[in-house]
This record gives C-alpha cells, structure tokens and sequence, in this order.
C-alpha cells in the first residue's frame, strides 16, 4: 500500500451562514428533495465526525458545532450554541485564539498550532484552521472552524527535532570529524574537521569533496565510495598550511530529509601512527636486549615454546627452529613437573612470588636417558599477553655451578661437624680414663692409713 501525504490550502469560501434559514434552504437541497438529502442528514453526517467542526459568527459566538467539539470540551452540542468562544476555550485559551479570531473576520485563512492541557495529564496538541465565511460582496459573515488532534505528529516531530539536536550535539562534540555530502558535494561538517583541517566552515561547504584529496588518495577513495556501502580506507588530506595530515576515512550512504547522502567519519591517526612507530621501535629495542642478553628468556604459550632467545638455545643445544613448539615439561626434571605445574596455577591466581628453584634436562625430552644432562635453573615467570592469549614469559639463570658449590660445601660442613664430633668423644673417653685411676689410689691410700 502507498501512503500519499496532501497539502491542502483552504481559502476564503462563500458559504451561505448557518443562522440564515433562506439562505440554507436556498443552497442546500429541500426535505422532499428526491435525493433523500437535508440540512439535517449534513448535520449528522458531521457529527459523526472525528474531527472538531464548528461555525462561530462575527461576534465569536458559537452557530454550530459538531458532537466532537461538544466532547471535546466536556459539554454538549445544545450548550455549545451561543456561547463566546472566551467561554469554549477558557481565559488562558482566549489569549491564545484571540489574534487569529481577529484575523479571519479580517478575511484571511488562519492556520496556527496550540497545546491543550483540557484536563487531562498530558497535554495535547491542536492544529486549528479559520476559514471565514464571505459573502458575494466580500462580506464577512462569520467562519468555519475544523480542529484536529495533531498530538501524535506533533510529538513524532518533536522526537525527531529532538534526536536531530542530540545528533548534532554529538557530531559537534566528537574528537573526529564527521562530513556530509551529496552527489559529491559537501553540504555540512562538524568543528572537529574544521580543526583538522585548519579551515574555515565557508571554504568547506560547498567544495567538492574531491579537493580534500591528494589525486592517489582520491583514486582509492572514489572507487570505494561507488561501491554504494560502508567503506573504512586511509588518506592524507592536505590541511590550510599546506601540511598533510594522515586520516582514517569510514564513509556510508545514508538518507537525510527523504534524499540519498553520504556521511563520512574522519578520525585523524597521526598521532597513532607515530605512537605506533614507537612501539615498534621501543620492541625492536627490547627485542635486541634480550636477544643479546647472557640470561635465558623463553615464551610459553599453551604450554608449548614460541620464542627463545639465542642463550636459551645455546644452554638446551637447540636451534631456534627446533625450539619452536617444544611442549615446556620436556625442558624439566621429571621429578619437577607436578611443581612446575602447580606453580603456574598460583601465579595465574595471582601469587606475588614468581621465583623458583628447578631442575631442567638438556636435550628436553619426556623421560630421563643415559645422555641426558641435569641442571639447576633459578627461574623467574611472568603472566604476558600474546595475540590476545595468556602465556608465560620466563627468564632462567643456571645456578648449577652454585648449586654445586653448596652441595660441597654442605658436605664439607657434615665433614666438619663428625669430625668434631669424635674429638669431642675421644676427649671425654680420655678424661674419664685419667679420673678413675686417680680415684682409686686415693681409695687405697684411706684404707692403709686406717690399718695403721
């Protein structure tokens, strides 16, 4: 189904006036009219309307009003008759209808909204039309009245003037700039790409959108911008002084007051750029460090290597590429893995200790073998990011000749201490020996004085 919208223009009529009886009957069809229609069919015919209609006469008296008029105003059609508009509409409403009432017994259309609260606890909206009643030698006689309950268009419109000035707050206070244009030719921008730009807003509207462009630039952007979709492409456009400034173009057709546009996103991404190339310059640094650094670095990612820096390989006795997806509990003790495990959960959880003491096999390998080498490792973890998933960055310092060193020395000190040990006994065994000998001498020594 098509929905068509009329504009209609109402113009002074003449009509004969609903207060001459003469006049009706002479203008309208009689009661034994063989058509079967009166004045009184017309009257019902109107009251089954659900407009508003009414006829007020030059003193702004009521002549005729409908029964929706009637309901309307909380009265009925017989009490409508004669009654002032001032009493109709109420004082507050007078004021408001007073000037347009002058103006249609003036002799012109009148067309005006107004808001309406007649009780009710939303107030609603009116579209009024004054047509008034001329006769043939231009007399005013009165005039028509038709109301209409306009509520819900009026608070669509307003819902959409109001979506509109949001829209607008918003493209005026966005960081990136935002362009319209149609058939290639720039209608509107925010200040955002004003600033960009570095122009003024008279030298943009109206320029075809081609002048913002380099000529390679503009190449890529045409053939995009034919393709009647959304499209993201990069640029550099030229700014006042005559500097480049490198953007980041999202543009896509849109409809604006019933006609087809485009709209275009313009995001400056200099500053990313060179944000950018820093970062690649700050990780190619930090890649240098560690790649030239004595201690081992390895990346663990779903418990298999993804990187290992050229100590690592030099201490497990792999090249770089047989290092790659070499799974992490090949490169420990068997006897250390549960912990090693274990470990990696509590830092997952958020252990603050990320040192550990293991001992690793060199090649790495599942079981223990004959050629298999055992090293102590003091190994530091931490929790990175790696194409958005979770791995384990791990530095590792072989602390095997230390380890080592600690063994001997722990054996030297047991040595010492049993040593010590038998000194402490043999000297006791030789004091006991020297004290008994002595004890019995003098024993002896009592018993013969006593004898004497």
């Amino acid at each position: 189904m098509t929905v068509r919208w009329l504009n209609v223009r109402l113009k002074s009529m003449q009509l004969p006036t609903l207060s001459d009886p003469s006049s009706v009957s002479s203008s309208y069809p009689s009661a034994n009219d063989p058509r079967g229609l009166n004045p009184s069919h017309l009257h019902a015919l109107l009251d089954h309307l659900r407009g508003i209609v009414g006829y007020f006469d030059t003193s702004n008296r009521c002549v005729f009003a409908n029964h929706a008029y009637a309901l309307a105003y909380h009265t009925t059609v017989q009490a409508m008759q004669g009654k002032h508009i001032r009493d109709v509409v109420g004082e507050a409403g007078w004021q408001v209808v007073e000037p347009y009432a002058q103006r249609v017994l003036a002799g012109e259309a009148v067309r005006y909204v107004r808001e309406i609260d007649a009780g009710l606890p939303i107030s609603r909206w009116i579209e009024v039309h004054l047509v008034p009643n001329a006769q043939a030698d231009g007399r005013i006689i009165g005039n028509f009245v038709f109301i209409d309950d306009v509520t819900d268009q009026y608070r669509s419109q307003q819902a959409a003037r109001e979506s509109d000035a949001r829209a607008e707050r918003f493209v005026q206070a966005g960081t990136e700039g935002i362009v319209f244009y149609r058939e290639g030719i720039i209608f509107d921008c925010n200040e955002a790409f004003i600033r960009m730009l570095g122009k003024k807003r008279e030298e943009l509207i109206g320029m075809r959108a081609s002048h913002l462009f380099q000529k390679n630039d503009w190449d890529f952007a045409e053939k995009h911008m034919h393709l009647g979709k959304e499209h993201v492409y990069p640029a550099q456009l030229p700014r006042a002084d005559g500097s480049l400034v490198t953007v980041e173009i999202s543009g896509r057709p849109v409809m604006l007051n019933g006609q087809p546009a485009s709209v275009a996103s313009v995001r400056d991404t200099s500053q990313l750029a060179s944000m950018n190339e820093a970062l690649l310059r700050s990780q190619a640094r930090y890649r240098a460090l560690v790649d030239n650094s004595d201690q081992c670095a390895i990346f663990i990612l779903d418990r298999v290597v993804v990187y290992s820096n050229p100590a690592a390989q030099r201490f497990f006795g792999l090249s770089e590429p047989q290092f790659l997806h070499v799974e992490s509990v090949h490169l420990l003790h068997p006897d250390d893995r549960a912990f090693a495990l274990l470990r990696r959960k509590q830092m997952i959880a958020g252990d603050p200790d990320r040192t550990v003491v293991l001992r690793t096999i060199t090649p790495p390998s599942l079981r223990l073998n004959e050629s298999s080498k055992i090293n102590w490792v003091r190994l530091h973890g931490s929790m990175l990011e790696w194409d958005g998933r979770l791995g384990v960055l791990i530095f590792l310092t072989d602390i095997t000749e230390l380890r080592e060193s600690q063994d001997k020395m722990r054996l030297s000190l047991a040595k010492e201490k049993e040593l010590g040990d038998l000194k402490t006994r043999f000297v006791s065994m030789a004091s006991h020996e020297f004290r008994t000998p002595l004890a019995t001498d003098s024993n002896q020594f009592r018993a013969f004085a006593t004898l004497q």
